[in-house]
């Protein structure tokens, strides 16, 4: 019996055996979150732009620190207007956005577009997000997204010499029409508000859509809020690896979700469809659900300890990965990490092998194909591989991570 349980875990494995990080789009400067229903990924259309100021800030390192040396701390108040730079996503073109500070915290600024004050947003939701930034997380009730997130992964940059995070809510302009058609856009950073540049905020700021999810209900409110976490943690890994291969660096976005007690990304886009290469990233709603799913399960496996070091050491993809894993002192590395992933996604069952299952809970198990006939003829099919070539695995410096 335990023989055929092998033979019946290695053709699974065989089956799903599938990891490549192929020359991912460039997508680290702006991260953005495709949402968990009818969503696209607005990031590429900011690619040039990003991967502009990236060269630039480059070039100029000492960029970083103009705004701040610039000025003093912003000092917002509760009824602070300003008008901030945001993105078109239809237009690939910055734009001015009216707007009003409706709450300040120990740790933000809350800026809400005027044009969809108490349409969209009301002072509940904006006094919602205040405590759970500051104070308060499903995971935790008391810590808020701020500290959780700094404690796991890092602490943020300071370009504006304040340290308050702006938190922009707006309607984000994307595909998304009010007839119900079209993707949405549920949050952004960008790196371009860290650098001097005639559109730049010079701030330490994220974005947050309401619209099409209403923040004034428990279910947008609950998506934004997971939007936060996950934003935040794209303006950390900024600041100390501004290149991270676009799958680690969006899976610990994904993992600050699930870290600050917000819900999984919706899985049933990676379990219906496995054979893809692990690391690679084209902007699809699968990619977020495998890269939430992977990181949920190093999370699972190698504690929460293990993203500061990975966000915070230069290597990247498996070499930042095994990096990280060993600072930590575990001896577990990217090959076993993956095999013990591929099995615990068709069992998840931590009582036959703690590496065979997940500590998040009632996690949708992978789809087999059932094969009701055994009278079928010969088929052929291919399963993507895992090559470790150092352009495709391990992020070498001469090919386009993201």
């Amino acid at each position: 019996m335990r023989r055929l349980c092998i033979l019946v875990f290695s053709l699974l494995l065989l089956h799903t055996l599938a990891v490549q990080a192929q020359s991912d789009l460039p997508l680290n400067a702006t991260n953005v979150i495709a949402p968990r229903a009818n969503g696209a990924c607005g990031a590429p259309l900011l690619r040039e732009q990003e991967q502009e100021a990236l060269a630039k800030l480059a070039r100029h390192p000492e960029w970083r620190d103009a705004g701040r040396l610039q000025k003093t701390a912003w000092n917002f108040v509760v009824g602070s207007q300003r008008s901030w730079y945001a993105d078109d996503f239809r237009t690939r073109q910055r734009y001015l956005v009216p707007s009003t500070c409706r709450a300040v915290g120990t740790r933000c600024y809350i800026f809400v577009e005027d044009a969809i004050w108490l349409d969209r947003v009301s002072q509940a939701a904006v006094d919602a997000f205040r405590n759970a930034f500051d104070s308060s997380t499903p995971a935790n009730a008391t810590k808020g997204i701020y500290q959780t997130d700094i404690d796991t992964f890092g602490a943020p940059p300071d370009v504006d010499s304040d340290a308050k995070i702006i938190i922009m809510i707006l309607d984000i302009k994307d595909q998304y029409s009010n007839t119900g058609s079209g993707g949405f856009i549920g949050g952004y950073f960008t790196s371009l508000n860290q650098i001097t540049n005639p559109q730049s905020n010079l701030a330490e700021m994220v974005y947050i859509d309401a619209n099409p999810l209403p923040l004034n209900n428990a279910v947008g409110l609950e998506f934004a809020l997971g939007t936060l976490a996950h934003e935040f943690q794209h303006q950390i890994h900024f600041r100390y690896d501004t290149d991270e291969l676009t799958f680690m660096n969006e899976g610990c976005s994904l993992a600050a979700e699930v870290i600050c007690g917000y819900p999984i990304y919706d899985q049933s886009e990676y379990v219906s469809e496995t054979n893809v290469n692990l690391l690679s990233w084209q902007g699809e709603l699968s990619d977020y659900s495998r890269a939430a799913r992977f990181m949920t399960y190093v999370r699972d496996q190698a504690g929460a300890g293990v993203f500061k070091p990975l966000v915070q050491n230069t290597q990247d993809g498996v070499l930042g990965l095994d990096a990280a894993l060993q600072s930590i002192g575990t001896p577990l590395r990217f090959n076993e990490i993956f095999r013990n992933f591929v099995i615990a996604n068709i069992l998840d069952d931590k009582t036959l092998n703690p590496a065979y299952g997940y500590t998040y809970p009632n996690l949708p198990k992978v789809e087999g194909r059932l094969l009701a006939n055994p009278n079928i003829p010969t088929t052929n099919g291919n399963v993507q591989v895992w090559r470790k070539f150092a352009r495709e695995i391990y992020g070498d410096e001469s090919c386009d991570r993201h």
